[in-house]
């Protein structure tokens, strides 16, 4: 978590970063926080500690039943369009790591490969 912060914040210093909370329930249920500024500055700390400081969670959203029962969407709702996750504007940027890199590298060589989406 912290390495991608840190990347994010070198790559794209002006993009508003978020952190759902707790996985897809978060996504689902629009509980999210915000990586200020004072975030960004001390996100390398993250790496001494395991987990994630935003949680997870044993969300799926291919099982319908499950998150109609949990009350996390309605029935016949697609979890991938739930009203609850338009309830503010949102970008989401999903990026490739550039060739050469690993899996998880503290400082890729090159920046990564991002493309941009917004939702409304």
């Amino acid at each position: 978590m912290g390495d991608l912060i840190e990347r994010y914040t070198e790559v794209l210093p002006d993009v508003e970063l978020i952190g759902y909370r707790h996985g897809y329930h978060g996504v689902l249920t629009g509980s999210y926080t915000v990586f200020d500024e004072e975030t960004r500055k001390n996100a390398g700390i993250l790496r001494n500690f395991g987990g994630s400081p935003i949680g997870n969670s044993r969300v799926k959203l291919t099982n319908a039943k499950n998150l109609v029962e949990r009350g996390l969407v309605k029935e016949g709702e697609n979890p991938s369009r739930s009203p609850r996750t338009a309830s503010r504007r949102t970008a989401s940027t999903s990026c490739t790591p550039s060739a050469g890199t690993t899996p998880t590298p503290p400082r890729p060589t090159s920046p990564p490969t991002c493309t941009s989406r917004v939702t409304s």
